[in-house]
């Protein structure tokens, strides 16, 4: 009799044991299936938003903090009339400040994702009445490689023979939300003008070589 008692209990300790194991596995599927994608529908747009703010900052510091000017990062080239022959860059001050820029905004990016953002609960059921209620959860997202760093350039008309030249500095950055069971990669790019200039005269069709930053820089107008 004792044994039978013995067995009936290690019988029924394996079944609560396999019943637990069956209940967080139906708990896990059950978050996977439907509140993970409610958690990153509703963390995207605070995700992208954040790295934008991050990556714009990064622009600012670096600008601020080098100082650079229009005539610092372009050279026009005339002929002995006057007349443009070429728009040069200064490819070592124009490699510092993207390389400035994208550290920067690496750095804030890690920063913020290791903060996280927070997520009522309220918020996940859809229900404008609970939005913004209840405990938060916190929602971490890792960037993906490195921030990349791009430059655009841009005429347009500002008179007779004149044209207003403006160089832009466009930042990419791809980060993982991540969640316990599941992660969303996401792509934000945020663009600022670093310089801009009048260029007095005619402007050919110029191409600017700027380095290692990658490619060539199309200045036509």
């Amino acid at each position: 009799m004792g044994k039978c008692g013995k067995t009936h209990k290690k019988r029924r300790a394996v079944a609560i044991l396999l019943a637990i194991a069956a209940l967080l596995i139906l708990v896990l599927l059950f978050f996977n299936r439907y509140v993970n994608p409610v958690i990153i529908d509703s963390s995207e747009a605070s995700v992208r938003s954040l790295t934008a703010k991050s990556m714009g900052a990064a622009i600012t510091s670096a600008l601020t903090d080098s100082a650079f000017s229009y005539d610092d990062l372009i050279h026009i080239n005339k002929d002995n009339e006057g007349k443009i022959r070429m728009i040069q860059a200064n490819a070592l001050k124009i490699n510092l400040l993207a390389r400035t820029a994208a550290m920067n905004a690496q750095a804030n990016i890690d920063a913020a994702g290791s903060r996280g953002i927070q997520i009522p609960v309220g918020t996940l059921t859809g229900m404008p009445i609970f939005a913004g209620k209840g405990f938060t959860i916190s929602v971490k997202f890792v960037p993906i490689g490195s921030v990349a760093a791009e430059f655009r350039s841009e005429f347009s008309g500002a008179g007779i023979n004149q044209t207003l030249h403006r160089i832009y500095i466009r930042l990419r950055s791809d980060v993982d939300i991540v969640l316990p069971t599941t992660r969303k990669s996401l792509s934000t790019a945020t663009e600022m003008m670093v310089a801009e200039s009048i260029v007095i005269g005619e402007v050919p069709n110029a191409y600017l070589q700027y380095g290692n930053i990658g490619g060539i820089l199309n200045l036509v107008p």
